[in-house]
Parts: C-alpha cells; structure tokens; sequence
C-alpha cells in the first residue's frame, strides 16, 4: 500500500516538473519557434499522466 501511495505521488511530481517546463518552454518559444512543438508535447505528457493516473480517493 505504501509503494502504490509513493508511485502516486511520483507521477504527480512528474507532472507537475513536466508542467513547468511546458511555461519554460512556451514563454521561450516566443523567442525560439522551435520550443512551441516541445511546450505541447510537455502540455500533453503532464496532462495525460493526471488524467490516467487514479484518485487517491477512488478505490480499486
């Protein structure tokens, strides 16, 4: 029980990195194009880990 709680709480870590990075990245793609592709591919990995990764509260 408690490696499922801190795997959890891995991912949301993860994404929550990954968002950051997506600001970085979109506030740079001003200057440099190029980092627009990478702000949405952060957008959507940091999205996609919240949204599939389960509620604490939900039980299974």
């Amino acid at each position: 029980m408690l490696g499922l709680m801190l795997s959890r709480l891995a991912l949301r870590l993860l994404s929550a990195i990954l968002g950051g990075a997506d600001i970085f990245c979109l506030i740079m793609s001003f200057t440099v194009p190029q980092l627009g592709a990478q702000a949405i591919v952060l957008l959507v990995t940091a999205v996609a880990i919240v949204y599939l990764s389960p509620s604490s509260g939900s039980p299974r």
